[in-house]
């Protein structure tokens, strides 16, 4: 995992009267190669692929350089993760790149992907014709698949976890390595923008999204979906 970075003021500044969050998407796993043709959701056990490796090793490197530029000793920074192999892999591998012991990973099931419950894995295009399409757009905030869950659900219970973890500190940094619409969900309740929002912004693997909270004036969009690994000139 080669390439040469330029610290981009894209993740912006680390404030030390606010605690700072990197949502960070996982890796390129085997499901995002079918993700085409299949719905995907949860898929919890879905391995990074090759490529998904080399993006996590590739995120530490940027990460251990950033912190040097900003004077942040890794050993001070926290890491947390869901509980989907890809997530653990991802953060354990940038882990490793920055010289942090993997022991120091928290894992919560609080920041698994959306469950797509019946649908996962089923034939996009049969999944999603038109008269679902229009019972989705009638209310994209609580429609939830056969046994799955809303994006209401997911944003609710990924609030309220990273509301202890915040609770648990004041100032600091967490990497906080989940999922794509889950992040998504975040900061739309962060921005306050409305639910059918959340699908429009893009978070590519391993991008950043960095947020702050401050106790006295809340939450804080510093960056949203920086692509880290579009900033190296690999070599």
């Amino acid at each position: 995992a080669g390439g040469t970075f330029k610290i981009s003021p894209m993740v912006g500044q680390i404030d030390p009267c606010k605690h700072s969050l990197f949502l960070v998407r996982h890796g390129e796993c085997e499901m995002n190669l079918h993700l085409g043709e299949r719905v995907g959701g949860r898929a919890s056990s879905s391995p990074l692929t090759t490529k998904g490796r080399d993006q996590a090793a590739q995120l530490g490197t940027y990460l251990e350089r950033l912190f040097a530029e900003r004077k942040i000793s890794t050993q001070d920074v926290r890491f947390v993760s869901s509980t989907a192999v890809r997530a653990v892999d991802t953060a354990r591998i940038a882990m490793k790149q920055m010289a942090v012991d993997e022991a120091r990973l928290v894992s919560s099931p609080e920041l698994e992907e959306l469950d797509m419950g019946e649908f996962a894995g089923q034939p996009r295009a049969e999944i999603y014709n038109e008269e679902r399409l229009r019972e989705i757009a009638r209310d994209v905030w609580h429609f939830k698949p056969p046994k799955g869950e809303s994006q209401r659900e997911v944003e609710e219970r990924v609030m309220a976890y990273l509301g202890q973890v915040i609770d648990q500190h004041d100032t600091g940094v967490t990497i906080v390595v989940y999922h794509g619409l889950a992040i998504k969900c975040t900061l739309r309740h962060i921005l306050g923008s409305r639910p059918e929002m959340s699908r429009k912004i893009e978070t590519e693997n391993c991008s950043i999204s960095h947020v702050a909270h401050c106790r006295s004036s809340g939450w804080h969009v510093k960056s949203v979906a920086f692509d880290v690994l579009y900033s190296a000139n690999v070599q």
